[in-house]
């Protein structure tokens, strides 16, 4: 799990996206939600739509 999470905040980081935008804070909060029920099949879908809201966001900044 903690690598996943890592993976995540990695990629946001890279990406110049601010973590404060509300379509990244939803999807992090979707990311923690799977967290805290600890259920990896879960949180691997919410980091996966956590990389698209990043994909997603930067595609409409352009």
């Amino acid at each position: 799990m903690i690598r996943h999470l890592f993976e995540a905040d990695e990629y946001l980081e890279r990406s110049g996206v601010s973590g404060l935008h509300p379509v990244i804070r939803a999807a992090a909060d979707m990311v923690m939600s799977a967290v805290l029920t600890c259920d990896i099949e879960t949180l691997r879908f919410a980091v996966t739509e956590f990389r698209a809201a990043v994909v997603s966001v930067i595609a409409s900044r352009k």
